[in-house]
């Protein structure tokens, strides 16, 4: 009996093992089967998810553009002292100050003659001071890019001032000059243009020949200007024009201005594109002071041709807002009467300048 009840066991032993060996064979199929289906749904929540963190991560990128990189906390209390602010300085809520000394950052700027300005800048460039007599002198011209359109502002402009005392400015200007006659282009030439020439120039830079980039500024006679047309998108903004003084007959006369004459460009506040300013050099501090001015008032009724026009819902607007004299030397700026030098500026609104200004160009 026991013999029989030991072989029963064993029997009903090998059935329960074979039994759980199906199962464990079934479970590692339906467990390899499922795998396959499981790692295709992860690889495509990869794909998503990658997706996402892309985009997320563009999205970061924008907007520290925009704003700025992220300042940790414990460096938040010093982030004044190296920041960089907007060029303006409003001063219309500062009184006088009735004393001949007072902090300029307390009180409201004090005009000065361009004499009076002068002599206090070269007092403090004399041998005893500085030791700069001869440093050289600029004016910065604060000026309103403003439109119509409170998100659009003036774009930046640049020109060069024909004065009547010129300057060494130890620039090297690259002038392309465009006529059709030879005689033209020997006198354009001797100069001191760098290149000069009539169709073949055209040709030159319709097929990509000749780069634009590497000449500042481009003039040329009006006999050529039928044959200009064709570039005329190319050329964009420096396209000769009577308006900018760069289409004339005295090529020889533009040349020598643009050699010697004064450049200036305008430039907007990163911070405040409202507000605009030329930073422009007059000349040396030992030059006579009726040449400095000279040359002031000519570049001001320069800087005023490119008032915007047409600004109708504007008012009291005013192209150009303050001039200061100073030098790179220190940052000390001293403000000069601008109603001593221009006329009073007048809002432009109708389309009979505009219609004159286009049949110009």
């Amino acid at each position: 009996m026991a013999f029989a009840f030991w072989k029963n066991s064993i029997k009903i032993t090998q059935n329960i093992y074979q039994s759980s060996m199906i199962n464990c064979q079934t479970d590692s199929v339906r467990y390899i089967f499922f795998q396959s289906c499981l790692f295709r749904a992860r690889k495509s929540t990869r794909e998503r998810k990658l997706k996402l963190l892309k985009k997320r991560k563009a999205q970061k990128a924008a907007q520290e553009l925009r704003r700025g990189p992220v300042v940790p906390y414990f460096k938040r209390k010093i982030k004044n002292f190296n920041e960089d602010v907007s060029k303006k300085t409003d001063d219309s809520n500062l009184e006088v100050c009735p004393d001949n000394v007072w902090l300029t950052n307390m009180f409201k700027f004090r005009n000065f003659s361009f004499a009076e300005a002068m002599n206090a800048i070269r007092e403090s460039h004399h041998p005893t001071l500085y030791n700069e007599p001869n440093f050289p002198i600029h004016a910065y011209v604060e000026l309103d890019m403003s439109t119509d359109k409170k998100t659009k502002f003036y774009d930046n402009f640049s020109n060069v001032v024909s004065v009547n005392y010129p300057f060494k400015h130890n620039e090297n200007r690259s002038i392309l000059v465009f006529c059709k006659l030879r005689n033209q282009l020997d006198a354009a030439i001797e100069a001191g243009a760098t290149l000069a020439g009539g169709i073949d120039i055209i040709t030159a830079i319709k097929r990509g020949k000749i780069t634009l980039p590497d000449f500042e500024f481009i003039i040329a006679h009006p006999n050529i200007m039928t044959e200009m047309i064709v570039i005329r998108g190319l050329l964009k903004n420096k396209f000769p024009s009577i308006e900018k003084g760069t289409l004339n007959n005295d090529l020889v006369g533009m040349i020598k201005n643009f050699k010697t004459g004064i450049k200036y460009e305008s430039k907007k506040d990163e911070f405040n594109p409202q507000y605009g300013y030329v930073n422009v050099q007059l000349g040396f501090l030992d030059m006579p002071i009726e040449h400095l001015e000279d040359n002031l008032r000519l570049i001001l009724a320069n800087i005023k041709i490119n008032k915007p026009k047409r600004l109708k819902n504007l008012e009291n607007y005013k192209f150009m807002k303050r001039c200061f004299l100073t030098t790179q030397l220190h940052k000390e700026k001293l403000l000069i009467s601008l109603e001593d030098y221009m006329e009073p500026e007048e809002v432009t609104d109708s389309d009979d300048e505009d219609d004159e200004a286009s049949a110009i160009r």
